[in-house]
């Protein structure tokens, strides 16, 4: 895979396909988007504290899919680490989700149909769909979590922002994936509660993704 291109849908689960079978890497679904695409997840290491890592919370910020692509990639070559990579994933297990918003990705790509651009360009104000932020229901992803949101969701009124749902995890209940349960909303709080609230969720959440003999494989 060329990281340097674009990094759409497709790409991403070609790349994920080719990881769990170059690389042995294991690949499981942690739910679907609003169209019906996987939300794909990577696991690395078997120890038994979890680190979980995000892309593309924002459909225009398909850059972060490609480096956590890379990242695992990196991983299961052993070119980050190197020799010390087995003691590292025997202490830690790595979750690594490439795409949350695959719709959002796939519409700032231009990669939509006439009647969906129509829809979706009304829901913006405008036709300009390569800045896209939400999913396809235009619920902003990372405004959207049960952390704070009635506090936050007061103060991005205030500013004009309309985007974060009218309640947190405001989607189909099939897109309540491990992730979407939370981790934090870091602009409209102190840096300090932020830090705490980023230890408690993805602590909360590495802990609630499948564990051994549990997991439907992608």
């Amino acid at each position: 895979m060329d990281y340097c291109k674009e990094v759409g849908y497709r790409e991403m689960a070609e790349e994920t396909e080719k990881l769990k079978k170059e690389c042995a890497v294991e690949v499981f679904s942690i739910g679907k988007s609003v169209r019906g695409r996987e939300i794909s997840c990577l696991s690395l290491g078997s120890g038994r504290k979890s680190v979980l890592f995000v892309g593309v919370h924002h459909g225009m910020e398909r850059i972060t899919a490609a480096l956590a692509l890379k990242f695992a990639r990196d991983i299961a070559e052993g070119t980050i680490w190197g020799d010390e990579t087995a003691k590292v994933l025997s202490k830690r297990r790595i979750y690594i989700i490439p795409m949350l918003n695959p719709d959002g990705a796939e519409i700032a790509l231009g990669r939509t149909d006439e009647n969906e651009r129509y829809m979706l360009s009304r829901m913006r104000g405008g036709d300009e769909l390569a800045h896209w932020q939400a999913n396809a229901r235009g619920v902003d992803l990372n405004h959207n979590y049960n952390a704070g949101f009635d506090l936050c969701r007061e103060e991005e009124r205030r500013m004009g922002i309309f985007t974060a749902g009218n309640m947190p995890r405001a989607n189909p209940k099939r897109t309540r994936s491990a992730i979407s349960r939370g981790v934090y909303r870091q602009d409209c709080a102190p840096p300090s509660l932020c830090i705490r609230r980023a230890r408690r969720y993805i602590t909360i959440t590495a802990e609630k993704l499948p564990r051994e003999g549990k997991r439907s494989h992608a």
